[in-house]
């Protein structure tokens, strides 16, 4: 059984994750010493920010530099490469969307907007993301339950599959708000969503078994397996 890390952000300079090689290096071994067997480098990508060809390239540059530093120390970690893509509307026609999936796969990461209604259209595209062929995983859905509780039903509903932060079911009241979703199938990935070297969110995910039950943390680590089938593996 692997232990999958689904969302994390880790790659130096990238994004606001990790600020340096050594903190990344650090990451690293709070992933090995915690038992993560796979982890998937999702870096912030933002439409209104980024251009698809030079977020690629600043990914492959951090990639290289960390490889190159962990060469000497390997842990044990294999690496895959995808990112946190923000959603805007009309996203679904942006040019080289597919070039943020899951390297190897056609899976997307999928972060909803906060500071927005989610409108018809919003969910729309979605949709459409979906229909292009696309599997969608919506990042941390234990963020939006309160606010956004509906769209995340209907999103579901469409055939999104979601991602849970591993720290949000610490919480014995968000947990049963989550465990539904769980015990329904909808969960496909856990993640630490890593940013800096903070031990708390490994110790969380390592003691996720307890938290939700064996049974359901197997069953979504063998749905992230099946997910990362044909995905492009580094080994760190």
């Amino acid at each position: 059984m692997l232990t999958v890390d689904f969302h994390s952000h880790i790659l130096p300079k990238v994004d606001h994750g990790s600020s340096s090689l050594e903190a990344s290096e650090k990451q690293l071994e709070l992933m090995a010493r915690h038992g993560t067997d796979l982890v998937v480098a999702t870096s912030h990508f933002y439409p209104n920010v980024h251009q698809v060809s030079g977020f690629i390239e600043q990914v492959d540059s951090a990639v290289s530099s960390l490889v190159f530093s962990s060469s000497q120390t390997r842990r044990g970690i294999r690496l895959c490469l995808g990112a946190e893509v923000l959603l805007c509307e009309r996203m679904d026609r942006m040019e080289g969307l597919r070039e943020l999936c899951i390297r190897g796969t056609d899976c997307i990461l999928i972060e909803m907007p906060v500071q927005v209604q989610w409108s018809t259209s919003l969910i729309k595209t979605v949709e459409s993301i979906m229909e292009s062929g696309l599997t969608v995983v919506l990042a941390h859905i234990d963020r939006y339950i309160g606010k956004y509780g509906d769209g995340i039903d209907e999103l579901l509903s469409m055939g999104a599959l979601a991602q849970i932060n591993s720290d949000s079911l610490a919480s014995f009241f968000t947990r049963k708000k989550l465990m539904p979703y769980i015990e329904s199938g909808y969960v496909a990935a856990l993640g630490s969503d890593l940013h800096g070297t903070d031990v708390k969110q490994y110790k969380t995910f390592e003691g996720l078994k307890k938290n939700i039950g064996e049974a359901n943390f197997n069953s979504i680590m063998n749905k992230s397996a099946e997910l990362l089938a044909a995905a492009q593996f580094i080994e760190l």
